[in-house]
């Protein structure tokens, strides 16, 4: 008889995609990040022309 064995194992396809949204939500983090470091420098000079 044949039994099919529990997969333990992620294959590569799986793998991939797991690697490819963990990217995605490291350029959203990253873009995020720079979006607010110019907002905090703008804010920076607004307060030293003040």
């Amino acid at each position: 008889m044949n039994k099919f064995k529990p997969q333990l194992a992620f294959t590569l396809i799986e793998l991939l995609i797991v690697i490819a949204i963990i990217g995605i939500l490291v350029g959203f983090i990253i873009a995020g990040l720079s979006g607010s470091r110019s907002a905090a420098n703008d804010a920076v000079r607004k307060m030293i022309l003040i």
